[in-house]
């Protein structure tokens, strides 16, 4: 099996954008230590561009900027609310990636509500 990086153009399914624009990834991560590493992890990336927002400003970032990834958080109030993309009114971007803060103490393994 080969790398994605190295299919040949012909075998990779076109996502949606132009190839040598970067791909837009919106990040909506309330937990600073995680919006931090996942921002950084796209940053490095020269083929993406990371843009991190306020939750309450979620909708309208993927109105105006229509990303092709968007990263969010399972508990962000709007997505609970919402369920899906179509019923906030909003196209939905090629991808969705859903986090939710998980942390341990020694012997113990949390999972922080919203």
């Amino acid at each position: 099996m080969r790398p994605f990086l190295e299919l040949p153009s012909a075998e990779v399914p076109a996502l949606g954008y132009v190839a040598g624009e970067p791909i837009r990834v919106l990040v909506a991560e309330p937990d600073v230590r995680s919006r931090r590493l996942i921002c950084s992890l796209v940053e490095c990336e020269p083929e993406m561009t990371a843009e991190c927002v306020d939750d309450s400003s979620l909708v309208s970032s993927i109105q105006e900027t229509v990303p092709e990834l968007v990263i969010v958080d399972a508990n962000t109030p709007l997505i609970r609310r919402g369920g899906n993309w179509d019923a906030l009114g909003v196209e939905p971007p090629l991808a969705t990636i859903v986090t939710r803060l998980r942390w341990t103490w020694p012997n113990r393994e949390f999972f922080v509500p919203g």
